[in-house]
């Protein structure tokens, strides 16, 4: 994965023309291959972020810049449904700049309070896992922000799930706020 420290996209990434599976180092737009997937194929994308208040403020103004960016490039925002830390920045960043943010998350954590109820669409699950998979079959894409361990255990499900070719979608982590 030393392809990650060059851009935000993907550190992984199944091709459907090629039996293996295929690590790709990160590519900047202009050096992208025909086989990979635009932006402008992108619906809504997978945030995977934390939902703790990061001591440095640059956590929360990255969380910001990436929701901004998406609701600025028409691309809706699926993430962990939460209103607190990283996942309220991005969210809310996507919302006041007009764009779609849709919210999974655990029936649990909307008992504990902690929901995002301003969301375009607020989809309540039973458990992690079925928040994992709606988030698959909702997105086009995966990328992830500062978090825990429970965004480090969504990315690598991201990219095993790619690996063992239940999806071919593009995983990537943002390295600009490490």
């Amino acid at each position: 994965m030393t392809g990650v420290q060059t851009c935000a996209l993907p550190i992984w990434r199944r091709h459907a023309s090629r039996s293996r599976h295929s690590r790709r180092g990160a590519q900047c737009e202009s050096d992208r291959g025909a086989d990979d997937r635009g932006f402008d194929e992108v619906k809504r994308l997978a945030v995977y972020c934390g939902s703790a208040t990061p001591v440095d403020p640059v956590y929360i103004e990255t969380a910001q810049k990436v929701g901004r960016e998406l609701a600025a490039r028409g691309i809706g925002l699926v993430y962990g449904g939460g209103k607190l830390g990283l996942m309220g920045a991005v969210a809310d960043a996507v919302l006041e700049a007009g764009g779609e943010v849709i919210g999974v998350i655990p029936e649990a954590l909307v008992k504990a309070e902690v929901a995002h109820r301003g969301c375009t669409e607020l989809r309540v699950v039973q458990t992690m896992h079925q928040r994992k998979a709606l988030f698959t079959e909702l997105s086009d894409g995966f990328i992830t922000i500062p978090g825990g361990v429970g965004t480090m255990d969504e990315l690598w499900e991201a990219v095993s799930w790619s690996q063992l070719g239940y999806h071919d979608k593009p995983v990537g982590l943002d390295r600009k706020s490490t």
